[in-house]
């Protein structure tokens, strides 16, 4: 298997650089080392509604049917939010002409997923994408997690970031058909391009004029031990818990970093939509700890994502980090 560009390193990195240089290598090797079950299980914790079959393929994005930019709007929320998933909420309240307000909408749900310090971990790993990994033009002035996503023959490009509030990814590519962007603005597209800029204008509107929140740092740490997945000849075996983490008896700090301004393998492909030319989708989630109240996020000024791009979604409220 080689990488993205069509290339192997033909050697042995970490993930956390594995992260940062989007080698899919690593990531499948990792995906059926764990199992491909687990992998799905994973995602569907985090999010994910969409059907998926636990083939090899889809620890990179390779789906039968692919996600939303919505439900990717919530994996990440989730990171956000400090391993809560939050049940999506576009309406909060409906007013009527005769001043009657209903708030019957929106039922806040939340169910704890991961732990605060596998989100930290992940999070301080998705900052340094944004710093120096493939995600440095989604980069604004406030810290950022985020990673891209691109699929074979350029047909998908994703940018899927967060901030310690807002969870927002953006797809491009053609709704209805595979066709390859090898020609967009003058330049092949991949999410680290046209998307990982589209996200930047964006959320550089939503964020203008409020001060910048730090990511979180985790009460929790977490415990590693040398990993060596089913495939390997000589070793320990795994021993995780629900969430994948591997017990030790020693504890190591996760990092929590707030640089100005997040990596995991390429997000999957998008679900149809309606028919038309390279298409540019955004879905903005609002982490619930800092939202205040049932305020929504600024829209993007007129350079931004048209609404018809850009939506913005309200996940249920509650506390842990955001």
């Amino acid at each position: 298997m080689k990488t993205f560009e069509g290339t192997s390193l033909n050697k042995s990195i970490n993930l956390v650089n594995a992260t940062l240089t989007s080698d899919n290598t690593v990531y499948a090797q990792l995906a059926a080392d764990l199992g491909e079950r687990t992998v799905t299980q994973m995602a569907y914790k985090m999010g994910v509604t969409t059907h998926l079959s636990s083939y090899p393929a889809e620890a990179l994005g390779g789906l039968t049917l692919g996600v939303t930019p919505l439900e990717m709007a919530d994996v990440y929320a989730t990171l956000a939010d400090g391993g809560w998933r939050n049940s999506p909420i576009a309406i909060t309240r409906v007013v009527f002409p005769n001043g009657h307000v209903d708030q019957n909408w929106g039922k806040p749900h939340r169910v704890k997923v991961l732990s605060e310090g596998v989100t930290a971990e992940e999070t301080s790993i998705l900052e340094q994408n944004v710093q120096s990994g493939t995600a440095t033009r989604s980069a604004i002035n406030c810290p950022t997690a985020a990673k891209t996503g691109t699929t074979s023959e350029l047909v998908d490009a994703w940018l899927d970031g967060y901030t310690p509030r807002y969870s927002t990814v953006v797809w491009m590519g053609y709704p209805n058909k595979r066709v390859s962007m090898t020609d967009v603005h003058g330049e092949p597209q991949q999410g680290g391009y046209l998307p990982a800029e589209i996200w930047h204008a964006y959320m550089s509107a939503v964020t203008e004029g409020k001060p910048c929140v730090p990511f979180p740092v985790a009460k929790e740490s977490v415990s590693y031990v040398p990993f060596y997945g089913k495939f390997a000849t000589t070793g320990f075996t795994s021993q995780g818990n629900a969430e994948g983490e591997l017990k030790a008896p020693k504890k190591h700090a996760p990092k929590s970093e707030s640089h100005q301004h997040r990596e995991s393998a390429p997000e999957p492909a998008p679900s149809g939509g309606q028919q038309g030319g390279a298409r540019p989708q955004a879905e903005s989630h609002e982490s619930p700890e800092l939202s205040g109240g049932a305020t929504r996020p600024p829209p993007p000024a007129p350079a931004q994502p048209s609404p018809g791009a850009g939506n913005t979604i309200r996940p249920s409220g509650g506390a842990a980090p955001g």
